[in-house]
Order: structure tokens, then C-alpha cells, then sequence
């Protein structure tokens, strides 16, 4: 057998351990969450709480920290409670959300831009929430326009991310190129990608419409799309413009434009067609 072959038999055995490896820590973890819960139901807090600690230690989940915090309570624990609350809410969980708020401290709202720049509720790309309390540390999590979380998010990173774009942009990018930038698998990925990510704004399902936005963006050299711009936006739906926005942000690393056969940085244009469902 070539060593090739050995070596790519060798990744896939230790890719197949890692995977069952995992599924066993899920599992376990879960065994404990369920005699946690158990525990819970029949008031032994102080057995619950070390076995949803357990769990913790395998798998941290947002349910098992919420779970632990209500052991906390229950033991008279207040600080313990609203930490395990804190870091659920720093894994997503609106229901820590509410009971910190209620029970712990208080929250107060932001808006900024998608480079990080003060903006108005209505003109907003990201929903900044930050809880305060003299319980736990200062906690700020972050939500774009569509209420979707994202997990280690801060100002200071999206701002950087900003400017970072910035500076790819202002590199040269070419207008002359042998070889067009492609995304992975061609124009239909492209389509089906689109079409299994894009989130209709409410407007568009409302009026039962079909609309286009019209954007330009850079692949990079590096096959990065970067630096998305509108070109001809929807009267009325500035969802639709934060929409297209967002897909362009999370596409996968494109296939990069070339030229005497190196990577260069290039412009590609793209519609995008919202139609109600």
C-alpha cells in the first residue's frame, strides 16, 4: 500500500474516534443532565447541582446552566444563580435573559452599524445588549437585525472586522482580469446557496411581492467576499438591502479572479431576488 494511502486511512480512523469520541461526551452529558433534572424534581438541589455541574463539565449548554442556576436559587445561592444566568445569556438563551433581568440586574440596548458605528433603532445592522449587575461581571451580547445571536461578538472585534475590510478594499482590485472569480461549484452552488439561506423581510411577504436587489462586492485575492455595496436598492424595504448584505457576509470562500495566472482581488456583481413564500 502507498504511503498516501496509509496516511489518508490513518485521517479517516482518527476522524471516525474524534466523532464517536464526541457523541460519547454528548451522551454522557446528557445522562447527567437527566438525573440533574431528577434530583431537581424531588428537591435534592445540592445532588442536582453537582450533577448538572458534571454535564457542564462534558457538554456546557445554555438549558444545563439554566437548570443549575434554579438549583442556586433554591439553595439560597443568589450570586450562583445569576452567574449561571450571565452565561446563558452568553450562549443565547432569552430565557436567562429575562430572569436576569428580573431577578439579578438590568439591561440596557445599542444600535451600531455593521462596521461598528453608533446607528438609530431603525437604521441598525446589530442590536448590542448590555446587563449590568453588582452580582456578576458587565455582560454584552450581540444580535443583527433579524434577531439571529452572535456567540463572542464585541465592539472592539467588530470593529476590527471593519477595518480590516476596509483595508482589503483599498487594496487594488483589478478590472482586467483572465479569469473570473466563481463561487464553490459554480453559479448554481451559488443560486442554491441563496436560496437555502436568505430570510424574506416581512415587507416583501406581506405585499406578496417578488423584488431584486442589486450589489456588487470584492472576491479577494485570498477568495474572500468582501466589501458588499448597493446598487440599486428596493423602495421601501431597507430589510432587503440589510438582507443581501448578510448573505454576501457569511458566503463561503469563493474560488479568487486571476490573472497571468496569480489571484488577484476583483469586483463581481450580483442580484438577488427576494419573493414572498
Amino acid at each position: 500500500m502507498k504511503i498516501s494511502a496509509i496516511l489518508t486511512s490513518l485521517v479517516s480512523l482518527l476522524l471516525t474516534v474524534n466523532a464517536n469520541l464526541k457523541s460519547q461526551t454528548v451522551d454522557s452529558s446528557m445522562i447527567f443532565y437527566t438525573k440533574g433534572i431528577e434530583a431537581f424534581n424531588k428537591a435534592n438541589y445540592k445532588k442536582a447541582d453537582s450533577l448538572l455541574s458534571l454535564s457542564i463539565k462534558l457538554f456546557p449548554h445554555a438549558d444545563t446552566y439554566f437548570s443549575r442556576a434554579a438549583c442556586r436559587q433554591k439553595m439560597g445561592n443568589r450570586k450562583g444563580f445569576c452567574k449561571d444566568l450571565g452565561i446563558g445569556i452568553q450562549l443565547g438563551d432569552k430565557e436567562a435573559a429575562k430572569a436576569y433581568c428580573k431577578q439579578c440586574g438590568s439591561a440596557d440596548s445599542s444600535y451600531y452599524s455593521e462596521d461598528g458605528a453608533t446607528a438609530t433603532k431603525k437604521e441598525h445592522f446589530y442590536l448590542a445588549i448590555k446587563y449590568n449587575s453588582s452580582l456578576t461581571d458587565t455582560i454584552c451580547v450581540f444580535y443583527d437585525y433579524l434577531g439571529i445571536f452572535y456567540p463572542g461578538l464585541d465592539l472592539k472585534s467588530l470593529k476590527e472586522a471593519a477595518e480590516k475590510k476596509v483595508n482589503k478594499q483599498n487594496s487594488e482590485v483589478s478590472t482586467i482580469i483572465e479569469e473570473n472569480a466563481e463561487f464553490p461549484g459554480g453559479i448554481g452552488k451559488l443560486q442554491e446557496f441563496l436560496g437555502e439561506n436568505i430570510k424574506i423581510p416581512l415587507a416583501v411577504r406581506k405585499e406578496g411581492i417578488a423584488v431584486k436587489v442589486y450589489l456588487k462586492f470584492i472576491v479577494s485575492e485570498n477568495g474572500e467576499a468582501i466589501s458588499p455595496e448597493i446598487l440599486r436598492s428596493v423602495p421601501n424595504c431597507p430589510e432587503c438591502e440589510k438582507e443581501a448584505i448578510r448573505l454576501v457576509n457569511i458566503m463561503p470562500k469563493w474560488k479568487p479572479a486571476k490573472m497571468s495566472g496569480k489571484p488577484v482581488n476583483c469586483y463581481f456583481n450580483l442580484p438577488i431576488r427576494f419573493k414572498a413564500r
